[in-house]
Parts: structure tokens; sequence; C-alpha cells
């Protein structure tokens, strides 16, 4: 286990600390599973919805980006939501100091309702897609956006994080509801006019570019629907049609209102690929109301890995279909088997990085004068090789031993235990945080920290030192597979402190051994570890630990090869082991190798300390 924070209290000599864990794990590919959980993170008020955070922003937000920070298409601005896994920052913070402006008609003060917003699109000399403000050079756009008003805006950090700047202004004859851009063979834009009925193309300069005759139409699409969004996947543009009111402004509700087609990037139609309406060649029609946000979904989104998800606005589902042929699957459904609806949805897209297996939405709720950022989560998966100890990351789990578990869809929330989870004593262990728990054996085990890609539990003291353990995560009652483990009586292991394997250790004023730090031969130092077994007084069950607890049978340890005195071995706090050692006189510069043995089980090899006279 990697530690980036460590809180250490000293109470009497060299016997005392508690440690706060925080992980950095990279996820696996794993199983599918299935059933669907659906998570509110940001709202903008607690009247809307219950969420995580609250940002009054936020307000009917459309399209979205899905980097390490999301940024959001809302009405006038863009708000910015820290999504990284592998930090230890909450989900979905909000950034309250970067919401730039986006432009409507005129340009500002005016501003815009944003609905299309797309990233990636920097490069080239001189800039693509160039952004100038007042005084200074042209830059590369990083973010650009559309709008209903019929304007299209771009923004760059180095010309102002204040606003974005009005590139096309077609506010008299355009509704842009959506906007997708490919950047091969040339960088273009492609916007969805709604009133218009038409794809408008643009280059990288902001310049209209006129398409083929006969581009981005489908004859097969009767009169009164217009592209409603376009999204590009897989190099392919993906445009979905929505029933158009008499003014050619705003989308008609209504069961079969929708198409969805895919083209190249020059217009041509490659396939009518969804009918609401009578099916294509006789096929029943597609669920379709208003179809706005689409996805592939990954090999880890349970039922429907690997299919096309495409969300209704106007009934709040998403239904999946096969990506090749169209064909309806079923729509994403709970743990209760209720299809899921979410009021005034619009986008949804997976997550980067560490969170590709999730499914994250916008949605503009109460006639869109509200805004929800949620995800979607199937069935946590997991393996057996990803179930280890906490330490090093590495060995077996034995009784009262931290472990961890990587896998996806772990959980929707980012945190660690805190004084609110350990009830109303303020002693009692979580078996539970935010809904997601693990079971050993059918036995509840301790939760320390959640992510949506790995948690970490601490194993009960009475947990089976031997044969196999089951292990199930549950996630507000959606259960992953159920995948064995083998239990040991004891699992010594060291928990480190960076990824080169230092140990987290101090010196005896409680001041971190480190590399810039190093122990001196002949020193008595602190070793922090998990996994070490019996002590005695023996460990309470569900409680925190409450004082010092020596180990009954006390470990050798070599640093260097060379045999080290043990001075003191025991609890000190929660699951966290404490040994003080010396270090051998005779050792040289550099770092040392050390391994801990109890029982006739040894530690991991690879934990270190650097020592220097």
């Amino acid at each position: 286990m990697l530690f980036s924070a460590i809180l250490l209290y000293p109470v009497g000599a060299m016997k005392k600390a508690a440690v706060c864990l925080f992980l950095t794990l990279s996820p696996q590919l794993l199983p599918a599973a299935t059933g669907y959980w659906v998570h509110n993170l940001v709202a903008d008020a607690s009247t809307t919805a219950k969420a995580d955070f609250y940002d009054t922003r936020m307000i009917n937000p459309w399209g979205f980006t899905n980097g390490g920070t999301f940024w959001l298409c809302d009405l006038g601005i863009s708000t910015l939501y820290s999504v990284n896994a592998t930090n230890t920052t909450p989900l979905a913070t909000p950034n309250q100091t970067t919401a730039p402006s986006v432009p409507g008609a005129g340009g500002p003060p005016n501003k815009g309702s944003c609905t299309g917003i797309v990233s990636g699109v920097a490069g080239a000399t001189p800039p693509n897609f160039p952004v100038t403000a007042p005084g200074k050079s042209p830059v590369a756009a990083s973010f650009i956006f559309v709008t209903e008003d019929g304007t299209v805006s771009a923004w760059a950090g180095g010309a102002d994080a204040t606003q974005a700047f009005l590139q096309v202004d077609n506010s008299k004859t355009s509704a842009y509801k959506g906007l997708a851009v490919l950047t091969t063979p040339a960088p273009q834009l492609y916007a969805a006019n709604f009133k218009t009925g038409t794809i408008d193309v643009f280059d990288a300069n902001f310049k209209p570019v006129t398409p083929a005759p006969g581009a981005f139409m489908d004859p097969t699409i009767p009169a009164g629907f217009a592209p409603f969004n376009i999204q590009a996947i897989g190099g392919k543009l993906y445009v979905t049609y929505a029933k158009q009111d008499a003014n050619k402004q705003y989308d008609v509700a209504g069961p079969g209102n929708g198409y969805v087609d895919v083209f190249d990037g020059t217009g041509k139609l490659l396939q009518s690929l969804l009918s609401g309406g009578p099916g294509f060649f006789g096929a029943p029609g597609a669920p379709l109301n208003s179809p706005w946000g689409m996805a592939l979904a990954p090999a880890t989104f349970g039922t429907f890995a690997g299919d096309l998800l495409v969300g209704n606005f106007e009934d709040g589902t998403i239904n999946a279909f096969n990506p090749n042929t169209g064909t309806f699957l079923g729509a994403l459904q709970d743990v209760n088997g209720n299809t899921i609806k979410i009021p005034g949805l619009w986008a949804i897209n997976f997550g980067s990085g560490a969170l590709v297996d999730t499914l994250y939405f916008t949605a503009g709720p109460g006639g869109q004068k509200h805004g929800i950022l949620g995800s979607i989560s199937a069935n946590p998966n997991i393996s057996a090789s990803a179930v280890t100890n906490a330490g090093q990351i590495a060995g077996g789990i034995a009784p009262n031993t931290y472990v961890t578990i990587k896998g996806t869809d772990l959980g929707a929330t980012k945190r660690t235990w805190g004084t609110a989870d350990f009830g109303t004593g303020g002693t009692s262990l979580p078996t539970s945080l935010d809904g997601i728990s693990v079971t050993l054996n059918g036995a509840p085990a301790y939760v320390e920290y959640i992510s949506p890609i790995q948690i970490n539990i601490l194993t009960p003291p009475d947990l089976p030192t031997s044969g196999p353990i089951a292990v199930v995560v549950t996630d507000n009652g959606l259960a992953s597979g159920s995948v064995n483990v083998t239990a040991q009586a004891v699992a010594p292991s060291f928990f480190l402190i960076d990824t080169a394997g230092h140990i987290a250790a101090q010196h005896a004023n409680y001041s971190s051994v480190a590399t810039a730090t190093p122990a001196a031969p002949g020193e008595t130092i602190i070793l922090y570890g998990n996994g070490f077994g019996v002590t005695t007084p023996a460990v309470s069950k569900g409680v925190l630990q409450s004082g010092d607890a020596a180990l009954v049978v006390a470990p050798t340890v070599t640093i260097g090869g060379t045999s080290a005195n043990v001075v003191y071995s025991g609890l000190i706090g929660t699951g966290l082991y404490q040994i003080n050692v010396t270090v051998p006189a005779t050792l040289p510069n550099g770092d040392a190798p050390v391994v801990a043995t109890v029982g006739g089980v040894s530690s991991p090899a690879g934990a270190l300390i650097t020592v220097h006279n």
C-alpha cells in the first residue's frame, strides 16, 4: 500500500501511531456483470436531487468532455468538476475559480444556452481553431462550444480564462443542439442545426465548409425530423434526429420520435442505424423519444458490454442496441429490475483513464431549470488475483489485516472512513461506506477506503487462518461475483511511501525516514506494517484499537541481509503494526532491503530503507 498521507500521534516511546490510508492503484479489465446503479455527483440544489456536491451555477448541462476534469456545457457558462480516480480529491469536486462564460447571439455580454462541447482540437502551426484575445497572438482552442442561439465559440487559457470568444454567429438562421469534431483527413467541426435540419460544417479556421450535394441526408427519414445531436464515435459521425415543433426550435416528445444515422466525415451515409417510427425494411421501431446522448459501452459494462447506448431526452431512458445491426437489446435497469429514468437526460459518456467503465450523464430536470451530473455503474467486477495484502500490494491475507481489492465499478464515490462512520459511540468499525460493503465467507469486513477502482478493507480478527475465503463486493445492492482467495494465519508486509518500495518508517523523534533523511547504522527506527498476527491483549472485534498490544510471536527482521535487533513489535492502531528495529552497524550507504518473518512466513521482497552513515 502506498501512503500519500501519514498522520502520527506519539504517545510514549515509539509505540503509538494512527495512519490515514490513501491508495493509488491501476484498474484491471475484469469480467462483465449485470445491473446498474445511478448516483448523483453534483446538483444545482438539494431540492433538485440528493448529491455529493451542490453548485448553483450548473443549470441545464448538456454536453461535457470526459478528461480528468469534466467541462460541462451549461446555461451561459461552462462549469468544471474534478473526476479523477487515482488522486485523493473526491469525485466531482467543483472548480469554483474557473467557469468561462459562453457567448450567445451578438456576443458578450449576451450569454448563450450551451449545448455541445468538444476538446482535444489543439495543434498545428498556425494553430487549428485559433482564439485571439485583444492584444494577444492567436492560440489554439482547448474547448469549443455551440449554443441553441446558433453560435460557435472557443476557449483557450492562453487567450482569456474567463470567457470563450465568439467565432460564428448564425443566430438568425440556426439553433445548434450538438457538436462533434474529426481531425482526419482535416480538422473540421460538425454542428447539428435543428432549425434548418442540416449538419453545418466548419474548417480549422471556423470558416463554413459546403458539403457535397446529398451529404448528411437520409431519404428514409420523414420530413419534420431534424438533427438533434451529433457525436464522433470510432472515427464516424453518429447523428440523432428528433421531431421539430412548428417553429423548428424545440423537439416534440412522443414514443417513436427519433432516428439515428451514421455518416463519414464527408457526410456520406454509412448506415441508417435506428428508426423510432416504422422500422427500416419493416423491422419494429426502436424505443426512441428525442434521442440525444450516445456512448459505446466498454467490455466491462455489465449486460450491455460493447453495445451502443442511446439516451432519450424526453423519457429519460437509456436503451442499448447492437452497434452493427441496430437491434434493440433492452433498457438499463436498476437492481430491482426497474427501467432507469433520468428526467431531462442529455449527455451520456464513459469516463477516461481509470474511469472508462463508469457511464456519466448530465440532465436538466424541472423543465431544464435545474442541473445534475451523475454516474451509472454496473455490478462490481473483481478477480481473485486483484485481492491482495494491502501492504506492498503483495502477499496473502490473514486476520486483522488490511486488504486491497482492485476492480471496476466498485463504487461511485472516493473517500476513507472518518469520524462520522464510527457510530454513535465513535468506536465501531464501519462495514459499509456509501452503500459499498465487502463480505468474506458471508461475514462483513470493515471498509476503510472506497473508490470506483479499488476498495480497502480490514479483515476481522476471527477470519479463518486457512482454506478458501469467498470475497464479494456489493455496491448499493449490486453484488459482484464471488472469488476465492486463500487465508493464512499471518501475512506480514510493510506499508510503503513510494513506488520504489521505501517503507513507511520514522526516526525516534517521529520524523520520516526517507532518501533525503536516511537511517544511520546503529540507530533504532520505527517500521509500519500489516498482517503480523495475534497480539496480547487480543484484538476486539468490530471496534477501533484502544492501546498498545504486543505480538505474541515477535518477528525476526533482516536489513541488507543482516539480522536486526527487534526492540518492540505490536499493534499501535487499528490494524496497524509497529516494529522498532536497530539498524545493523555494518551496513553500507544506500537502499537496504528489509524482510520480516513471523510464523514461518516472510514479508514480500522489495521493501527498502535508505541507510547513510
